[in-house]
């Protein structure tokens, strides 16, 4: 029946005939490829230079792995993690469930502002949908809009990224705004250790896990779920509320060519315009070299921030448009908030971030146009290494990198980390290539912390000789 009323249509027809010979001339063609490229290899002298197994795995790492995310080395690891992901068919994952009920117009409003993303165009719509957010059998008012910069954000309807803010008094989980979005977005359990270690050293930590979504019955799967700026994210890190700071993109990302603006700006400007503005000038005159950064920073906050950073692997969370500015009204000094930290683990594996001192140095990738941003914690104002921040800095290196530290962290996380992970193979879930969902799946090494601290062991005694003359 299927297959008459597709009859029906000319071109499908038109296809139906001729592709068993399309099928048949790509087949010709492909041979006639492989024929040349194995008499070039065998002839060119390529064959002394790069054996089979060689070449083979040259083209996986080069090609296959870094633009289609699929690594054939692993293919062991992805029949298994299939094999574990079998009894997802039959029941559902363990994770809490949240639903958001929502009327036509307001999800009509959303739809635009997700296809004027997709289309890149500035049509103006309403900034935020109202609607009501049920969790644990209680119903919350919220407000929400599609939010994101990548296409990742965006480009499937049914896997949008949302921020959502609680209307009224209401709190869910001590939450007063939030975004959810997909796992990938942050490539997945990742972005959760680098929260959990925040947390682990002391330092200002997002809210950061995973539910299930449903939109008006229909199942939009696993979502994350990741804290917003405002006074419960501060007062539940016992600290005292203070402003905080972030980009304004529209002005610029790279340092010194921003401008920062204002979390709650209203709030701020109204209710305490004398902090607001010696809080602002302070980090123009950072800008403009009048003043050192060891002046205006907590730099021991900081130099652990850094350390962290280079254990996990979270650069993105260091760049000044990731990471947030927290001005501290007891101390008068700047603390980071770490926000996407984005792991890449195909990028930073031979690369610290001290090592923006040596400027032959090309490790650090797509972070390279920031490294004025990173001079201002490793030299000072006069061009000189800043001693104090960079021994504050080996130190923490030395602490979080020891084995001891990395056990006591993943005998508290490892546990819930591991739950997590399972949980995403409810979905089968795709090796993120940041931009875009690769072929391969996604797969987690739990060893990654103590390899990576090995690498931070070794690398701490050849920085230690290096500077010895300097710090």
């Amino acid at each position: 029946m299927i297959i008459k009323k597709l009859n029906q249509f000319p071109l499908i027809r038109i296809l139906g005939r001729y592709f068993s010979k399309l099928i048949f001339i790509l087949g010709i063609i492909s041979f006639i490829i492989i024929l040349i490229l194995s008499f070039y290899y065998f002839n060119s002298g390529m064959y002394e230079r790069y054996k089979p197994l060689l070449l083979l795995k040259k083209i996986n790492d080069k090609i296959i792995y870094r633009y289609f995310g699929f690594d054939f080395y692993k293919i062991d690891k992805y029949l298994n993690r299939n094999i574990k992901s079998l009894k997802y068919f039959v029941i559902d994952n363990d994770l809490e469930n949240i639903t958001i009920k929502i009327d036509r117009e307001n999800l009509n409003n959303l739809e635009r502002q997700r296809k004027n993303k997709l289309n890149r165009t500035s049509e103006i719509t309403s900034d935020f949908s109202k609607a009501t957010l049920n969790y644990d059998e209680n119903n919350y008012k919220i407000k929400m809009r599609v939010k994101g910069d990548r296409v990742l954000h965006w480009y499937n309807k049914d896997e949008t990224s949302y921020k959502i803010d609680l209307r009224g008094k209401d709190r869910i989980w001590g939450l007063e705004e939030f975004s959810i979005q997909k796992p990938i977005t942050r490539n997945y359990i990742y972005e959760y250790i680098f929260h959990k270690f925040l947390e682990f050293n002391n330092l200002i930590s997002l809210k950061y896990f995973f539910v299930n979504l449903d939109i008006n019955n229909k199942k939009h799967g696993i979502y994350a779920v990741e804290e917003g700026f405002s006074k419960e994210l501060i007062e539940r890190n016992k600290k005292k509320n203070g402003p905080i700071f972030g980009l304004d993109e529209d002005e610029g990302v790279i340092y010194p060519n921003i401008k920062y603006d204002l979390y709650s700006k209203k709030f701020w400007a109204n209710n305490y315009p004398e902090l607001t503005k010696k809080a602002s000038l302070k980090l123009k005159k950072l800008k403009l070299g009048k003043i050192n950064t060891n002046e205006i920073f907590d730099i021991e906050k900081w130099a652990t921030y850094f350390a962290i950073i280079d254990l996990t692997g979270n650069f993105h969370g260091s760049i000044p448009k990731s990471v947030k500015l927290y001005y501290n009204p007891d101390s008068q000094k700047f603390e980071p908030i770490g926000f996407d930290g984005h792991y890449n683990s195909d990028l930073f594996q031979n690369f610290l971030t001290i090592d923006f001192l040596d400027e032959d140095n090309k490790n650090c990738d797509y972070i390279c146009i920031e490294r004025e941003w990173y001079l201002k914690f490793l030299r000072l104002e006069d061009r000189n290494v800043n001693k104090k921040f960079i021994n504050l800095y080996l130190d923490e290196l030395k602490k979080i990198s020891s084995d001891k530290f990395i056990n006591d962290f993943q005998r508290k996380n490892l546990e819930q980390i591991n739950f997590f992970n399972d949980q995403f193979l409810s979905e089968s879930s795709k090796k993120d290539k940041v931009l875009y969902k690769g072929f391969g799946l996604y797969l987690f090494d739990n060893k990654y912390l103590l390899k990576r601290s090995k690498y931070l062991q070794k690398r701490i005694s050849e920085i230690e000789i290096k500077f010895s003359k300097n710090i």
